[in-house]
Parts: C-alpha cells; structure tokens; sequence
C-alpha cells in the first residue's frame, strides 16, 4: 500500500514535469514580442498545475504518514536524526547540526529543542515533505504531544507547517480529546482529525468556524460539509461570502443543488470586488462563470495594466484564457472585450464566453 501511493504521487510529478518541457518546446518557437506574453500564459499554467500536485501529494502524504507512522521511531531512547538523511535534503544547515539531541527528556530540554527547531523552520521559505525539521520535532515522540501543540501559532507559518507534521505522525487514538482542544485555534489540526476518522466528536467546533473569517484549511470545510445541520448551509454561504478561503468553499458550493449560487456568486462579488488584488482576481474569474460581465472585464484590466510577469497578472491570464473560447494571447482577448463589450456573449451552460 505504501509504495502505491508513492507510485501514485511520483506519476503526478511526472505528468506536471512533461507538461512544462512540452510547453516549454512551444514558447521557444514563437517570436520575441510573441513569446513574452506566451510566456506569461505558459507560468500561469504551470502554476495552477502545481498547486494542484501539490493538493494531491498533500493527500497522498497525509495517507502515508498513517502507514508508515510505526516507522517512526517515538519511544524515549530516540536516536537523533540522521544527518546523512538531512544532507540529501538540502546540502548543508549548519543551524540544525547545532542542536544538540535530547538527553535527559526533561520537559524543559524537550521544550527547548523545539524551539530551536522552530527558530530554524521560520527562516525556511520552501516547504518539503520530507524536511529534516519534521522529523527532528518527531523524535519527541507522543508523550510530548502536548508541547508540539503548545508551540503551534508561536512561530512562522512555515514553522506551523512543520509542527502540524510532526504531530500528524505522532497522533494516536489517546491523543483524540488533546487534538479536539486545540482545534478552534490551529486549523491546521483538521487535517489530522480527518485522517482518524474524528469529525463526528469534532463537529461543533467545525460548524462555528463557518462563522468567523479566519482561514479555514480544505480538509476543515469538507468535513463540516458532510454535517446534516441547518448550521452548515447558511455558514457555508456566509463563510464564501465573508472567509479568507472563499475558492475552497466555492468547491464545496458548487456540489450543492438547492441553492441559488447565481445569486450567491453575485453577492460575494460585491462584497470581494474591492478587496486586496490576489483575491479580487480569484474571485472575479469564479463571477465571470456565472455571467457577470463587471467580473471578466475586472480580469481584461488586470492583464492590460500590469506587466506580463508580475504574478496577478499570470494569475489573470490563465483564468481568462479558461473562460474565453478564443485561441488568441491573453492581452489580445484582454484588449476585445474591453474595447468592443458587444462582442461578448456568455453560455450559461458550459459557464464560459465567445466572441463575435
């Protein structure tokens, strides 16, 4: 079962990975002034790409550490990490070779060895899966479960990230009640509920998230969608309009059929239209599939007043060149729509646009 699901991620990276030299091959056929904004077109796919394999190696590595979590060595005689395993990682780090392995298992050491770790995870940018930090945090083992999640929210996002690993490969049945505490405050934990089958003991705390603002992670909404509560349905609606993760819950939304989300679309327009620019872009092309005409020229001005390589503006791209049936480069569909409106026309059955 675990060399399937390490089959299974390799192929999505494979498949991602021949999708960019094949586009690639194409944008290096084309001329300079061409080429330039094909280019644009061409990253802003790849991007989508990946945040897509990475959604899916997301699962696949959550399912993993379920597997292979006997694997991990948790007992209080733990052998520190192997450097030779963090050296295949990143060359050299000399910051985690300076942290001395535990000895005496103190609270105190134990506390104080993760917050070295974390000092270190905060000046991380990337993250990887198989990051020696995670495993190092790790080494704690369950009975120090509790001070993992004391340090969750006390670093950087990347050092949340690596914690919340590190306690997904630590968590047992035991530690269900310790996990549901600290759930309303660290959405990351969400995932773990899932991966143990918990939503049921945590659904109070999953339904009154939909009705704050703050992020709310994917497995988070899936889970409180599934709740036969009245509760559910319109904090779903209010969280779209209103939560920082409006294009999950758009997801979810959209598998539902007694609700009017023409409406609700247009409505969380309205409200997100004025918004910070990466969110008024993601939002404008989830509107301009429901026909909003404001929405898909908000995406035309974006393109046509930003340079090619700046992100929102790759970002634009994609998803106008996703809503036009047009062969044309994303400025050139950018310029028709602006200066000729009219010759614009939307189906509302496959959600998308043609021009005259």
């Amino acid at each position: 079962m675990i060399k399937k699901i390490r089959d299974s991620a390799l192929m999505y990276a494979t498949t991602v990975v021949l999708v960019f030299i094949f586009l690639s091959m194409t944008v290096a056929q084309g001329g300079d002034e061409e080429q330039a904004y094909y280019q644009t077109d061409v990253v802003a796919q790849m991007a989508e790409q990946m945040e897509m394999l990475e959604s899916r190696i997301e699962t696949l590595e959550a399912r993993l550490a379920v597997l292979e979590r006997e694997d991990v060595n948790t007992t209080t005689d733990a052998t520190h990490v192997q450097w030779s395993e963090v050296n295949s990682w990143k060359p050299d780090n000399p910051a985690l070779r300076s942290i001395p392995p535990l000895t005496q298992w103190t609270t105190d050491e134990v506390e104080d060895y993760i917050s070295q770790i974390l000092d270190v995870s905060s000046r991380e940018t990337h993250l990887h899966q198989d990051a020696p930090h995670i495993r190092m945090l790790a080494e704690v083992g369950p009975d120090y479960i509790g001070s993992l999640l004391d340090a969750l929210g006390t670093r950087s996002c990347m050092a949340n990230e690596h914690l919340s690993q590190a306690i997904a490969r630590l968590a047992r049945e035991e530690h269900r009640e310790l996990i549901l505490d600290y759930l309303p405050f660290h959405y990351q934990l969400a995932s773990i509920v899932v991966m143990h089958g918990w939503e049921d003991d945590a659904a109070e705390t999953l339904i009154q998230g939909l009705y704050q603002d703050d992020y709310l992670s994917h497995d988070w909404l899936k889970a409180t969608a599934q709740f036969d509560d009245p509760r559910v349905d319109s904090g779903m609606v209010r969280y779209f309009i209103h939560g920082l993760n409006f294009t999950t819950t758009y997801r979810v939304l959209s598998d539902w059929s007694d609700i009017d989300l023409d409406a609700i679309v247009a409505e969380a327009w309205e409200f997100r239209k004025s918004g910070k620019p990466c969110e008024v872009t993601q939002m404008a092309a989830i509107a301009a599939s429901h026909g909003i005409f404001d929405a898909i020229e908000t995406l035309a001005q974006t393109i046509r007043s930003g340079h090619p390589e700046d992100c929102i503006v790759k970002a634009a791209s994609t998803k106008l060149k996703k809503l036009v049936d047009d062969h044309g480069l994303a400025i050139e569909i950018s310029e028709l729509i602006l200066q000729e409106p009219d010759a614009l026309h939307y189906d509302p059955v496959v959600k998308n646009y043609w021009l005259d």
